[in-house]
């Protein structure tokens, strides 16, 4: 018994053994694993700051082909979009070439081809020159045909063929200004003018007309550039000048322009849009006494003027005369409607004035006259 019992003791002590040894292998190969998991993410002196070169230098990689297939695509599409702009700019090219251009607005030499003195055949030569003259005219004389049946296109056509034969033909050059000034054709019109300008420079009156155009397609450095030279050249005009004013004015140079509005409202008292214009300007700079000083002046001569009365009362009640500003409201009323005068009470200057009882009581009656017209 005492032999079974060693027996069974030695194999419990060989099994505790095994698994202790079991255990300890286990827990080694569980520790190697760690250690290599953490050497992974560890950093290294060694590696300049790299956890694991390869891995690093791989994602790098990747970024920088990222990178530079992107801008390759941003490429793609500004060659694309480069490429469909000039498609649609030649296509426009082509669609153009479809119409005839006004030889007013080309380039044309005027007497570079003439050279008498080296012609062999002189009357070969004047010859040549009537019959292109005559050709020309004809041309003309058909443009004032077609005027007098009032086809202007049709005139104006018969003037392109004319100066395509001649393009100095004078008489067709002023005949075109006429014709595009009465067909609303401002650009054709200004390089119809230029033209004869380069030939006749001293034309008062088409340098005032050009004045006149330049202003219509609101090309207003223009207009001041040269109303400039007109002064220079010329004694003093009154259309050009009112343009010229008028530019500086909308270009915002008050004091010029208003320099010259008062000498235009010396020579014509009576334009009430110069007059309110050096109104406009004063009340602009702040010189609200100076422009209801004006606006007194001419009380009478322009009760009607609707922009008479909204400065006159604005200017009132900028420097506090209420009464003054509700005559003139109540006045306006009556002329222009209520509703035009409770428009123009919204202004935030006549915030001052809603707590008197005067001002409040006109109110009241404004509105409901308003209500009443509905």
């Amino acid at each position: 018994m005492v032999n079974i019992n060693n027996n069974q003791n030695e194999n419990i002590n060989n099994d505790l053994y095994n698994k202790n040894s079991n255990y300890i292998n286990e827990s080694d190969n569980i520790l190697n694993k760690q250690v290599r998991i953490n050497s992974i993410d560890r950093k290294r002196a060694d590696k300049n700051g790299f956890s694991n070169p390869k891995r690093d230098i791989s994602a790098a990689y990747f970024i920088i082909r990222f990178v530079i297939l992107f801008f390759f695509f941003l490429v793609c599409i500004f060659l694309l979009k480069q490429g469909i702009d000039l498609y649609k700019y030649n296509k426009d090219l082509i669609n153009s070439k479809q119409f005839s251009i006004s030889p007013v607005l080309k380039e044309v030499t005027l007497l570079n081809d003439v050279d008498f003195i080296n012609e062999k055949n002189p009357i070969s030569f004047f010859s040549n020159e009537i019959e292109i003259w005559n050709e020309s005219k004809r041309h003309l004389n058909d443009a004032n045909d077609y005027i007098k049946r009032d086809n202007i296109n049709a005139a104006i056509a018969s003037c392109h063929e004319s100066l395509i034969v001649n393009p100095a033909n004078f008489e067709t050059l002023e005949l075109l200004v006429q014709l595009y000034s009465e067909n609303e054709n401002k650009i054709e019109a200004i390089n119809s003018i230029i033209r004869i300008l380069r030939i006749n420079s001293d034309r008062e009156d088409l340098l005032q007309l050009l004045a006149k155009k330049l202003f219509d397609i609101e090309d207003y450095e223009s207009v001041i550039y040269m109303a400039k030279y007109y002064n220079e050249n010329y004694f003093f005009n009154f259309d050009i000048n009112f343009f010229y004013a008028k530019s500086l004015e909308i270009k915002e140079e008050y004091e010029l322009s208003l320099k010259i509005y008062n000498r235009l409202n010396k020579s014509n008292p009576k334009r009430l849009d110069i007059i309110n214009s050096i109104i406009f300007i004063h009340m602009e700079m702040n010189n609200y006494q100076l422009a209801l000083d004006i606006l007194n002046i001419n009380k009478e001569k322009f009760y009607k003027d609707k922009k008479y009365h909204y400065n006159l009362a604005f200017c009132n009640a900028y420097i506090g005369n209420i009464n003054e500003t509700i005559a003139t409201l109540t006045k306006a009323s009556n002329v222009f409607g209520p509703s035009v005068v409770l428009e123009w009470i919204n202004n935030p200057m006549y915030e001052k004035f809603y707590q008197n009882r005067l001002f409040s009581i006109f109110m009241k009656r404004l509105k409901s006259k308003v209500k009443s017209n509905f």
